[in-house]
């Protein structure tokens, strides 16, 4: 963890964050988004682009019960709709170009195997324990995947600012 956070504190362009998930539409999709709502809250513009994408399945959609989370948190309905699901069989680049890819279960590691330089279990990264994040479309448990999302968000946040990652615009 040290080391990619040494890379990206010495990053003089914008810092590409990919959220990764099976389906991008829910933990990763509502990662990108309030994560991009918490950075712009606490310091406007930053150099840091938050990005989501989707290992497994190809959708066309954010979830509704993702889009009524993020409304509940004060997520604009144009900033929801403009969110599209992006695989990597058709978004190689993003994944290539992303500085640092967080994912949220031990299945999604290995599919991204091929990154795994900078690809990171994001309850692991943010507080040093092997856990994942359930998906809430096969759990329904939609309130508490977006609880933990939002305590590992917040976490990340932390560890960027104490190592001077983030940069105002």
């Amino acid at each position: 963890m040290e080391q990619i956070l040494k890379k990206l504190k010495n990053k003089t362009t914008d810092i590409h964050i990919l959220f990764v998930c099976s389906g991008n539409i829910i933990r990763s999709a509502y990662s990108e988004i309030m994560f991009e709502k918490m950075l712009l809250d606490k310091f406007g513009r930053t150099n840091i682009v938050s990005e989501s994408g989707a290992l497994v399945y190809k959708n066309d959609s954010i979830h509704y019960k993702t889009k009524r989370a993020l409304l509940a948190k004060g997520i604009s309905k144009e900033r929801i709709k403009r969110h599209k699901p992006k695989h990597v069989d058709y978004y190689r680049e993003m994944f290539d170009n992303a500085d640092i890819i967080f994912v949220y279960s031990q299945e999604h590691l290995e599919d991204a195997n091929e990154f795994a330089d900078k690809t990171f279990l994001i309850w692991e990264f943010a507080f040093g324990e092997k856990k994942s994040i359930a998906d809430a479309f096969f759990t329904g448990q939609f309130d508490e995947s977006f609880a933990e999302i939002d305590q590992c968000l917040e976490k990340i946040l932390e560890i960027f600012e104490e190592n001077q990652i983030i940069k105002k615009k």
